[in-house]
């Protein structure tokens, strides 16, 4: 049994370390309510940590997220609320960035707002090259699949498809770039080439919960009915274990994706 001087020492130490993080427990919190999709609170909880330590470029990233959440969960007349939130998304993944300028998932995050966000909200698809080069720089895997997206929505699919190679040769056992790349195919209904990726990623890594959410979607996408008993499993799996395992794809996202089959 630890002697009292000892607990009194550790329980120190621990408000000691608590005490070095301002806001860890304020962005704790909003990243749980996140999970559970509680945006309004999680933004409360998010600010609060941001408040208390602004430069924190985790904790901007979050807020950006949690805000981007709220404003797609907004309907009806709160979709004129949610403009005014996708401009703050933009604000605090820029912040995000500007802080730490190696944080790749803030950086990710900046090009996909920027690749589907319209013009009014601050959305500008001219940037998302620019930040494809800077992921690029820093991780060059994910900068290939970065630059990939580019090529696809300028539908220079050969360039494309040299990016996801890429990737590949870089990092062969990543199954997350096995499974960009057969997603990518099955866009342009290569279902046999498709397939077989999906397998391999499958057969490296059964248990990537990315990966299941890429097929599936894959696989809706193209409305392969004869898929949809493996994406329903698959989706149920993911539901199963959204809690236990925090991820950035909602659980609500993954219940509209199951009414499709």
């Amino acid at each position: 049994m630890m002697a009292r001087g000892s607990l009194a020492v550790a329980l120190f130490c621990i408000a000691a370390l608590a005490a070095g993080e301002p806001g860890r427990e304020d962005w704790e919190e909003g990243r749980r309510l996140c999970g559970i999709e509680d945006y309004k609170r999680a933004q409360k909880s998010l600010e609060r940590a941001v408040s208390k330590d602004p430069g924190n470029s985790t904790y901007h990233f979050w807020l950006g997220v949690a805000m981007g959440r709220r404003a797609e969960a907004m309907t009806g007349f709160g979709r004129f609320r949610a403009m005014g939130l996708a401009k703050k998304v933009k604000v605090h993944f820029e912040r995000a960035v500007e802080l730490d300028g190696s944080n790749l998932e803030a950086l990710e995050a900046l090009q996909n707002f920027h690749s589907n966000a319209p013009g009014i909200v601050g959305g500008d698809k001219a940037e998302t090259p620019k930040i494809a080069d800077r992921i690029k720089q820093i991780d060059e895997g994910r900068g290939a699949i970065a630059w990939a997206a580019c090529f696809e929505h300028d539908k220079d699919f050969t360039k494309a498809v040299a990016q996801y190679a890429l990737a590949r040769k870089l990092d062969p056992d990543n199954t997350d770039y096995l499974a960009e790349h057969a997603a990518f195919l099955s866009r342009r209904k290569q279902y046999d080439e498709s397939d077989e990726l999906f397998d391999a990623a499958f057969a490296g890594d059964p248990d990537n919960r990315k990966l299941w959410l890429t097929a599936s979607k894959a696989w809706i996408e193209a409305k392969r009915s004869s898929l949809y008993p493996r994406a329903r499993k698959l989706l149920e799996r993911y539901l199963e274990n959204a809690k236990s395992v925090p991820n950035m794809d909602t659980p609500s996202q993954v219940r509209k994706l199951l009414k499709k089959l």
